[in-house]
C-alpha cells in the first residue's frame, strides 16, 4: 500500500518507549517509502515538550498507552485542553484489545485506536486516513481564516479616503495576495496614461511615475486585455527591458474594473518563497472586486467634493467655497490682531473681448488670467472666483505695504503676456481693489469686500492706481 497523493509530506511523531516496537515503526515507514519524517519520544513529557515546541511541524502523533511517568491517555487530555496547539490527529496504540480501553481512549480525544501487533497495511491506511483528515482540517481552518481577513480587507477598504485605503493596502496585501510589494496606477482613459497613485515601496518613493500606452508595458497589456497576467519568469516575457525592477523574477498585474472599465492597475511582487502564488491571488478575486469598488468609489468621491468647492471654468475656488474661507481668515485675524488683506480682480473689456472674438474667446481669457493670477500667488493665500470676470484672492498676515508689490507683480504679469485665440494675438489688462485690515471703518468682512469692490471700480473708471486703496 502507497501513501495517498496530494497529502503533504508531514512530521509524525511516534511516542513508545519499547526499543523493539520503535524499531518495528521504522522498518514499517521505510518498507512503505513514507515521505513523512518520523520523530520519536519515549515518555509522555518528552511527547509534551516536543509537540509544544513543534507542533506547526507536525501531522499526526502515534501514541503508546503505557509510558514512563505520564500515560498515552493522560498526555492526550493535555493535548487537547491546551488552546494554544492546535488540532493534531493522535492514533493510540497498546497491547490492550478490551473495548473499554478503547473507548476510554477514544472520549479523552484519541482519533483512532490500533491494538497490537497489527498488521503494517492497516496502520499504514490509519495514518493516511488520520493525514488526510488533518489536512482537510487545515483547509477549512485555513479557509475560515481566510475568509475573517477578506471580510476585514472590505470593512477597512469602505472608506472615502485614498490614505486610509494605502495603510489597509500596507497591511493587508502580504495575508490576502501572497505579496509584500504593491503598487496601484489609476487609468486616465481620456489622456490613454497610467500614473503611479500609491505603493509600499521604497525603490519608487516620492517619485512620480506616468506610462504612456506602449506595447513594452505590461500594465498596458493588462488595461487593454481587461484581464489579470501572471508572469513566472518575467526575464523572458516580451515586456522585459533589460533589468530587474524587483528582487523576484515573477510579475502579477491585474486590472482593476469597475462597469466593464478599466479604472487602475494594481502590480503585485515579492512571494514569502520567491514564488508566483497563483493559487492564492486567484483565491482573492472577492478582494480583487472590493479593491476596484473602493478605488472607484475614492475618486468619486474625491471628484464630488472637488466639484463642489471648484469653478468649472477656470478650475479654481468657487464663491461658496472662497467666502467660506474669508469669513474663517477673517475671524482669526480679528481675534489674534493679525493683518489680512483681501484683493478683488476684475478683467477689463470683457464684454468687447466676446463681442469682438466670440464667448470661447473670452472663457479662454477667463482660463488664463486665472492661471497667471494663481502662479502668482503665494504659499497660504486663497484664490478663487466671485463671478463673471472677477477674481478675488485672500492674503493672511500680509499688510497694505506688502499686498500693493503683489498687485503690481499680478497687473504686469497679465499686461505682459500675449493672449491668443482664433489666430489672433492681443494684450488683456486687469483693475484691481484692495483691502487691508485692521482698518478703522472694517467691521466684519462684509465691508472689506465692499471696499475692494468700491476700490477696484474706481481703478477701472480711472486707471488711476493712486485710487488702489
Amino acid at each position: 500500500m502507497k501513501k495517498i497523493d496530494n497529502i503533504k509530506p508531514v512530521d509524525i511523531l511516534l511516542v513508545e518507549d519499547n526499543d523493539d516496537d520503535i524499531l518495528i515503526f521504522k522498518r514499517i515507514f521505510g518498507r512503505f517509502n513514507l515521505s513523512n519524517t518520523l520523530h520519536i519520544a519515549c515518555s509522555g513529557k518528552e511527547a509534551l515538550k516536543f509537540v509544544r515546541e513543534k507542533y506547526n511541524e507536525l501531522g499526526l502523533i502515534l501514541l503508546d498507552y503505557t509510558l514512563p511517568e505520564i500515560n498515552g491517555d493522560e498526555v492526550v487530555k493535555i493535548l487537547r485542553a491546551d488552546k494554544n496547539i492546535p488540532y493534531i490527529p493522535v492514533i493510540m496504540v497498546t497491547g490492550r484489545g478490551d473495548m473499554k480501553t478503547k473507548v476510554e481512549g477514544l472520549n479523552i480525544g484519541a482519533d483512532d485506536y490500533i491494538t497490537k501487533p497489527f498488521d503494517a497495511s492497516e496502520l499504514i491506511a490509519r495514518i493516511n486516513a488520520m493525514l488526510r483528515i488533518k489536512q482537510l482540517h487545515d483547509d477549512l481552518r485555513n479557509n475560515l481564516e481566510f475568509s475573517k481577513k477578506l471580510i476585514s480587507f472590505a470593512k477597512n477598504l469602505n472608506t472615502t479616503s485614498i490614505a486610509s485605503i494605502q495603510e489597509t493596502l500596507k497591511e493587508d496585501i502580504p495575508a490576502i495576495f501572497g505579496t509584500n510589494s504593491f503598487s496601484i496606477f489609476i487609468y486616465n482613459k481620456e489622456e490613454e496614461t497610467l500614473i503611479l497613485s500609491f505603493h509600499n515601496q521604497d525603490s519608487i518613493k516620492d517619485k512620480q511615475i506616468e506610462i504612456t500606452g506602449n506595447d513594452k508595458s505590461v500594465m498596458w497589456k493588462a488595461v487593454k486585455k481587461k484581464r489579470a497576467l501572471f508572469i513566472e519568469d518575467f526575464e523572458k516575457s516580451p515586456f522585459f527591458s533589460g533589468h530587474r525592477l524587483h528582487p523576484q523574477n515573477f510579475a502579477v498585474c491585474i486590472p482593476l474594473i469597475i462597469n466593464n472599465e478599466v479604472i487602475a492597475v494594481v502590480n503585485l511582487n515579492n512571494s514569502e518563497d520567491g514564488k508566483l502564488p497563483f493559487k492564492i491571488i486567484s483565491k482573492a478575486a472577492g478582494a480583487i472586486e472590493h479593491l476596484s469598488s473602493s478605488i472607484a468609489n475614492v475618486f468619486s468621491y474625491e471628484m464630488v467634493q472637488k466639484m463642489s468647492i471648484t469653478d468649472e471654468l477656470t478650475g479654481i475656488y468657487n464663491r461658496r467655497y472662497f467666502l467660506r474661507e474669508f469669513k474663517k481668515e477673517f475671524a482669526k485675524a480679528r481675534r489674534y490682531k493679525r493683518p489680512l488683506s483681501l484683493m478683488m480682480i476684475d478683467v477689463d473689456n470683457l464684454k468687447e473681448i466676446n463681442d469682438t472674438y466670440s464667448h470661447l474667446c473670452g472663457d479662454v481669457v477667463l482660463k488664463k488670467v486665472a492661471d497667471i493670477i494663481k502662479t502668482s500667488c503665494r504659499e497660504g493665500d486663497t484664490f478663487g472666483r466671485y463671478g463673471g470676470d472677477e477674481f478675488l484672492i485672500i492674503s493672511p498676515e500680509t499688510t497694505k505695504e506688502k499686498i500693493y508689490s503683489f498687485t503690481e507683480r499680478i497687473i504686469n504679469n497679465i499686461k505682459g503676456y500675449k493672449f491668443e485665440c482664433n489666430d489672433v494675438k492681443f494684450n488683456v489688462t486687469v483693475s484691481i481693489g484692495i483691502c487691508s485690515f485692521p482698518e478703522k471703518s472694517i467691521k466684519d468682512e462684509t465691508d472689506m469686500l465692499r471696499f475692494a469692490d468700491e476700490r477696484m471700480y474706481k481703478v477701472k473708471r480711472q486707471k488711476n492706481y493712486d485710487e488702489i486703496y
